[in-house]
């Protein structure tokens, strides 16, 4: 189906047949009396605005093999539309794909989500009902809803999306646990208090303009006093240099090692233990926090003593 093919021509329902594999660019924008749309399974392709400023209030995917759910647009300000079921295998929902669809409240997500464009659901029923805080779908942070000085991303956690964070202008410390792999393009960005990010060397891929960027009316500064922490030879050691960052090489704790593992004692006696800590020039906190999970029977102290 060519670029703008029925746009604007009046359309109350549309069946999209197995054999078109392409929903081009403005395909069936702005016809306001659309309210039904069926796209059969080989259509691999919606394109920029498809469906955009139309009255769609039932759509159905029936068994589409597109991977990826729009462009920019794609069913943008269908305000009609309350819920919707992505199918199996669909790995990405576009940028700004259900944007302004205001009464769009239920969303059931496949397991095979990858990606999840900037303003996907933005103005949504859905995202308006998300508590405050980190907003997961699946193994992805979509967004951080409020201001926080502090985020602890959830461990399980695999992608940081386009533009989770921003606009968090308060927000001066990050926890990226180890499960994650990916950064998205302007995941941090007008994170204005972020000066220093500890990033994990399991983070494979950091995007464009992800850290260390603020963009305000089109234009991009650097924020010049970002450090980027993390260990050598790393993604993020890659993007400092890369970007103009400071980098600051972090040397993981790899072992921890106790004098001794087990130990007898009689009633009134008394023994101290002691951790070592391998490598010796780890930059990691080193504290080591003694306690028992049975002080009725031995107890120890700050210092191990048994």
């Amino acid at each position: 189906i060519e670029d703008s093919a029925f746009c604007v021509c009046g359309l109350t329902a549309i069946t999209i047949p197995e054999n078109v594999d392409s929903i081009g660019d403005f395909a069936f924008e702005n016809n306001k009396q659309l309210e039904k749309v069926v796209i059969k399974n080989k259509a691999t392709y919606i394109g920029e605005a498809a469906f955009m400023n139309c009255a769609i209030e039932s759509l159905t995917l029936d068994g589409t093999s597109t991977q990826e759910i729009g462009n920019d647009h794609a069913f943008a300000n269908n305000k009609k539309l309350t819920s919707l079921k992505l199918e199996e295998g669909v790995t990405t929902i576009a940028y700004r794909s259900f944007i302004d669809c205001e009464n769009l409240e239920d969303i059931e997500f496949p397991k095979s989500l990858e990606k999840i464009g900037m303003s996907a659901f933005a103005g949504s029923k859905w995202l308006e009902k998300q508590p405050e805080g980190p907003v997961y779908v699946n193994d992805i942070l979509l967004t951080w809803k409020g201001q926080t000085e502090t985020a602890i991303i959830d461990e399980g956690t695999t992608y940081i999306e386009e533009a989770a964070f921003d606009n968090q202008k308060q927000l001066k410390n990050v926890l990226i646990p180890s499960s994650v792999t990916t950064i998205r393009s302007y995941a941090f960005n007008n994170c204005y208090n972020l000066n220093r990010i500890v990033i994990p060397k399991t983070v494979t891929s950091i995007e464009k303009y992800a850290v260390g960027y603020h963009s305000e009316y089109g234009a991009k500064e650097k924020d010049l006093n970002l450090v980027i922490a993390g260990v050598k030879g790393s993604e993020a050691e890659r993007y400092a240099n890369a970007n103009g960052f400071e980098f600051e090489e972090i040397i993981p704790i790899t072992g921890i090692e106790i004098s001794q593992t087990e130990l007898s004692l009689e009633k009134g006696e008394s023994q101290s233990l002691s951790v070592t800590i391998k490598p010796e020039n780890t930059t990691e906190d080193k504290t080591v926090t003694w306690s028992s999970d049975n002080a009725a029977v031995a107890k120890v102290d700050e210092n191990g003593n048994v």
